[in-house]
């Protein structure tokens, strides 16, 4: 038996069950290729520890405030799977939502 979740659903089951920490991506990456073989330049980008949001591009919101970012780049294997979502947001993205340092995104939407 085969189950077919739509991306929809996948972020409804994701918003219901998991927490997402938004970091801020290090400035060290900052001309670097990125897993997705793009040049890092600091635009509307994240990176991710989930495949499943792996080439997306997501719709992030925080007290009312959203932005939309491309994910390009995706974490090293890690030795232990971390509880929550995490996503490495480039520093502009991070302004719009008007952060410093990380905090944990209200919603999180697939947008394609």
């Amino acid at each position: 038996m085969r189950i077919i979740i739509t991306l929809a659903a996948l972020v409804t089951i994701m918003h219901a069950r998991e927490r997402i920490k938004l970091t801020t991506y290090a400035k060290k990456y900052i001309g670097r290729r990125t897993a997705a073989g793009d040049l890092y330049v600091g635009g509307l980008t994240a990176a991710t520890n989930r495949m499943k949001y792996y080439l997306h591009e997501v719709r992030i919101w925080k007290n009312g405030k959203c932005v939309d970012v491309r994910i390009d780049d995706k974490f090293s294997r890690a030795k232990f799977a971390l509880p929550f979502i995490k996503l490495d947001l480039s520093a502009k993205a991070m302004k719009r939502l008007g952060l410093k340092g990380w905090a944990w995104a209200d919603r999180i939407e697939v947008v394609k």
